[in-house]
């Protein structure tokens, strides 16, 4: 019975209270010319990953993921922490300036609610 305390007494009319923890994950990235190391700030890239959880399929033509395979991260600076807000099968739409990920000065950039499984960068 979820309105016991558990041991033994009465009911107590309630469900004891619980304490969920939620876990997600965040991507840390930096970008460097690839000759120099040298960082590199104001690199925009678009965020993706496979759709339904399955691996993306490639144009072998132009490399790019081809149409329905893949889902474009929607993001929000949340507080000063840019998040994940939602997907889009819209990559127009993830192309958006306000959906890049853009490094700064020092070549990093992050994004944090993700959950697990496999991300992809593309630059723009």
């Amino acid at each position: 019975n979820p309105n016991t305390s558990g041991g033994g007494e009465p009911s107590t009319g309630e469900t004891p209270e619980d304490t969920v923890y939620v876990f997600t994950y965040g991507l840390d990235g930096k970008k460097v010319d690839g000759g120099t190391n040298v960082p590199l700030g104001g690199a925009k890239f678009i965020l993706y990953r496979g759709k339904d959880g399955k691996e993306p399929s490639y144009d072998r033509d132009t490399g790019k993921p081809v149409d329905g395979t893949v889902e474009y991260a929607l993001v929000a600076t949340v507080d000063g922490e840019v998040k994940v807000a939602g997907w889009t099968a819209s990559r127009e739409e993830a192309a958006k300036d306000n959906n890049l990920l853009v490094s700064g000065d020092d070549g990093r950039f992050e994004v944090a609610g993700l959950d697990a499984g496999g991300y992809y960068l593309e630059e723009t």
